[in-house]
This record gives C-alpha cells, structure tokens and sequence, in this order.
C-alpha cells in the first residue's frame, strides 16, 4: 500500500482516503498492543527472574526485537532466545527475587 512513498501525514491521509477500513484495522491493531505491552512485559521479567537471570537479559530481548527493521536477523534471533527461554525450568526453592512459586 505505501509502496516507497514516504509515511508523511499528507500521504497517510490519502492511503485513508482510498482505503478507510485499513485505517480501522490499524487503530484496532494499535489499540491491542498499547494495551498487551504491559503484561508482555511483566511475564517477561517474572520468567527471567524465575529462572535466575538478571532482568536486563529481558531487556536485551527486547532490544532485539526492537532493532528488527535495522537488522532483521535480530528479531529472528531474539524470538528463538524467548521461546527456547519459556522451556528452561525455573530455579528449585527460593531465588534471589522471591519465594518459588511451587
């Protein structure tokens, strides 16, 4: 849709001129992540914390795939770390930041 035009407010307008449903989807889109960020990250933290590492791993994760549109490899690879980190067991007994949750 934008093809290589540039995303300036006047070119946005005309791509909403010619397709206002895509508008909508983009709102409702926009809507869902605003409103799932928070709780993605809260478990993110609390997994890493469960396991035992500190949570500037799960800011590196983030940062990941934050750079995904300059190094897109980054996104592929910081996704596999955060799947490949939800099947690592957590730590037995108590850890660091908290009581065990077993």
């Amino acid at each position: 849709m934008w093809g290589s035009y540039p995303m300036t407010p006047e070119n946005i307008y005309r791509a909403a001129i010619k397709d206002p449903w895509s508008v909508l989807a983009g709102t409702i889109l926009l809507g869902f992540y605003a409103v799932s960020i928070l709780p993605f990250l809260g478990l993110l933290f609390r997994r890493v914390h469960d396991i035992g590492w500190s949570g500037w791993i799960a800011a590196v994760f983030i940062l990941m795939g934050a750079i995904r549109y300059f190094v897109p490899p980054a996104a592929i690879l910081g996704g596999v770390a955060m799947l490949l980190v939800a099947f690592f067991p957590g730590q037995p007994g108590d850890t660091k930041f908290g009581p065990s949750p077993r």
